[in-house]
């Protein structure tokens, strides 16, 4: 940084810059980069008079939970939430703003919501309201157009005596409909099942669409493929009754679908997908529940239905397999059928319980398939998530998870001499205080000893987390609308 006259700011002045732009406050708990550049109005006098008049600085706006170390009323909450959106929507001129808020007191967002946000709706470019229960958004009566409105994206908690997801909830809302600009939608946990799609909402236009309640086959195909033809990233959670018949002997297709992320609950039928017509697909997840056993059994001997999506899936990039649990004999040679289809694969993400994931680990450092061909040669990016169920400690993890295989693929999938593209490889304890540190140490002891070599340290770093959020970093769709990438580490 540069004074106007060329030379340099003394370092007693750029530490109270620095200083000015560190948040004091506790109610905005996460620090976005917006407000730094705001924070600066606080050093003097002309750069505050740049930072008000500048309608750029005050296009996005985060609202979270206070520090965990203070107390701060509902009350208080709201009075600093509600004055904080409305200085920001007079600043940010016709623009438009993009709000987050991310409060995970339903009675904090409700208040917010009422007080400034519904009254407002025109003004905003980006919506993403989490932990907003039902009724506020249920309450909203508004006809008035919305033409900034880009990503609208809503979860909450349902009422209690709500059984499905009602139809209702956005009916009021008849503004939507009229939002040219909307392109990204996201409902979540309102309720137990969503029985029709809201019809206020514009499908047809959209091209990231987000539905993480229940969903059934018939709202599946005969609303959501139906109405979504422009859609390119979908994330869809979808139960099939056992014994149901699928609707129609007709694929439905999703001409622009680039991104799949599909979770079955209840159970599911590999004729589901004979249905799906994917041709542009390139990032495919599978999520499977503890219902679902019969889709793995369909996926492991050849059949017109398996082989229709392998051959749908046989080019894509992007791989994610969230399943429980993984049966040694079944599961695991339907998976490896999955990944010798998928040969081109970039990244993969595998969470699943297991006995012995060592199979999986020679199959990957071999890095050759049952038919001698180089096995994912491409492959750049490797996060396993270990499930608790599979770690209880680190004797019973290495007899699952062999530190001396482990090592070999490590040497074999990251050397410079290795057959294959340089992998970033990731492995991640699920909420599992007593492995990781432990775990590590074994390994890096195996490496040296049987490699020769020291161990990488850039592989696996040392730290807790949760297995499900590191995976939703990875998940091929978010608000933003773009691929994450995880950091699942050790």
């Amino acid at each position: 940084m540069a004074a106007p006259n060329g030379s340099s700011l003394p370092e007693d002045i750029l530490n109270e810059i620095f200083q000015a732009v560190t948040p004091s406050d506790t109610i905005s708990a996460r620090l976005v980069g917006h407000l730094a550049l705001l924070r600066l109005a606080h050093v003097c006098r002309p750069w505050r008079t740049v930072a008000q008049n500048n309608p750029k600085l005050w296009r996005k706006l985060y609202l979270g939970d206070p520090h965990p170390d203070y107390e701060v009323s509902v009350s208080k909450q709201v009075r600093v939430a509600t004055a904080r959106v409305q200085h920001w929507l007079d600043r940010c001129g016709s623009q438009g703003l993009s709000l987050a808020l991310r409060t995970s007191s339903a009675e904090v967002a409700t208040k917010v919501f009422d007080d400034i946000v519904a009254d407002n709706l025109p003004r905003f470019r980006s919506l993403d309201i989490a932990g907003l229960p039902i009724m506020p958004v249920q309450a909203v009566r508004s006809h008035t157009p919305l033409p900034l409105l880009e990503s609208l994206a809503i979860s909450g908690k349902p009422p209690s005596w709500s059984p499905a997801y009602p139809s209702y909830v956005y009916e009021g809302w008849k503004g939507l409909a009229a939002s040219p600009a909307l392109r990204k939608v996201h409902l979540g946990s309102f309720g137990r099942a969503m029985f029709t799609l809201p019809s206020t909402i514009p499908w047809g236009q959209l091209t990231h669409v987000s539905l993480t309640q229940i969903i059934n086959a018939e709202v599946f195909f005969f609303q959501l493929a139906d109405a979504c033809k422009q859609v390119q990233n979908l994330t869809v959670r979808v139960a099939l009754i056992p014994g149901h018949i699928l609707p129609s002997a007709t694929p439905f297709t999703f001409p622009n679908l680039q991104q799949l992320d599909i979770s079955f609950a209840l159970a599911t039928d590999i004729a589901f997908f004979d249905l799906l017509d994917m041709p542009s697909i390139q990032s495919f997840a599978l999520r499977t529940g503890n219902q679902v056993y019969q889709l793995w059994g369909c996926l492991r001997e050849s059949s017109p239905s398996r082989d229709r999506l392998f051959a749908q899936l046989r080019n894509i990039s992007t791989l994610i397999i969230e399943s429980y649990p993984w049966q040694d004999g079944t599961t695991h040679t339907a998976f490896m059928q999955l990944l010798y289809n998928c040969n081109k694969i970039d990244t993969f993400a595998l969470s699943c319980p297991s006995d012995n994931y060592n199979p999986l680990i020679r199959e990957l450092t071999a890095c050759r398939s049952i038919s001698d061909d180089p096995f994912l040669p491409n492959l750049r990016s490797f996060t396993l998530c270990l499930r608790r169920e599979g770690c209880v400690d680190v004797g019973g993890l290495a007899r699952r998870l062999s530190p001396l295989d482990l090592a070999r693929m490590v040497h074999a999938r990251t050397s410079s001499s290795a057959p294959t593209a340089p992998c970033k490889i990731q492995v991640h304890f699920d909420d599992n205080p007593y492995a990781p540190g432990s775990f590590q140490k074994l390994l890096e002891e195996t490496y040296v000893e049987f490699i020769g070599a020291p161990f990488p340290q850039f592989v696996l770093k040392e730290g807790g987390g949760h297995c499900h959020d590191e995976l939703e970093n990875l998940h091929l769709w978010t608000v933003s609308g773009h691929l994450g990438g995880g950091n699942l580490h050790i």
